[in-house]
């Protein structure tokens, strides 16, 4: 995995097992050792978040590296069962129905516990995993900010799609469409502008 440190530099970072050692690069090819770090888990997915480098695991442990206060900081949640990005906000789906969110851009602590502040964003109506999902942020119309739509996949087949405008910030998505086209779990969920595309995984069995 690569991603930006700055104007010039790069940083780079891969994952063994439950650990991940993170590299920046210099422009002319050195590189310097930024950490090594362990999420306690077999890492699953790793990735960067503008300067913020994000590790997940299917087991439920988020871990996200802050490139301005050098912190790194797990946080259990919720076993997550997909994800995606908009902007500096990473999106988690998880096994009870649940999307929640963290904006690691602001690197959020709670101040009774030290933990990273994973909020709930929205929750299945009926409560079933989340197993594919896919966040649109429409283009700035307006000083009041972006409307976010998020489609999301569930483990009994439907595709959801749910809207927050910036006016309704404060009371969270509200479900938009629901379609009923699949018999089993959505593997696979692409929204844009003008698209929404769904599918699902096929095993011989």
């Amino acid at each position: 995995m690569a991603g930006s440190l700055g104007d010039n530099d790069k940083m780079v970072a891969v994952a063994s097992g439950t650990e991940i050692i993170l590299w920046a690069i210099c422009p002319d090819g050195n590189g310097n050792e930024i950490g090594v770090f362990s999420l306690n888990v077999p890492v699953e997915a790793l990735f960067f978040v503008g300067n913020q480098l994000i590790a997940t695991s299917h087991a439920g442990k988020v871990g996200v590296w802050n490139a301005v206060t050098k912190h790194w900081q797990n946080q259990d949640v919720v076993p997550i069962s997909s994800y995606d990005t908009a902007g500096s906000f990473l999106i988690l789906g998880c096994n009870n129905g649940s999307i929640y969110y963290i904006d690691v851009q602001k690197f959020p602590l709670r101040m009774k516990d030290n933990d990273l502040l994973v909020t709930e964003l929205y929750r299945d109506p009926t409560e079933d995993a989340i197993t594919a999902l896919s966040v649109y942020l429409t283009p700035k119309t307006s000083d009041s900010g972006n409307w976010i739509e998020i489609a999301y996949g569930t483990s009994s087949g439907s595709v959801r799609v749910i809207v927050q405008h910036p006016e309704t910030v404060g009371s969270g998505p509200q479900l938009f469409q629901t379609f009923s086209v699949h018999r089993s779990p959505v593997t696979k969920i692409m929204l844009s502008e003008k698209h929404l595309i769904s599918g699902k995984s096929y095993r011989n069995t």
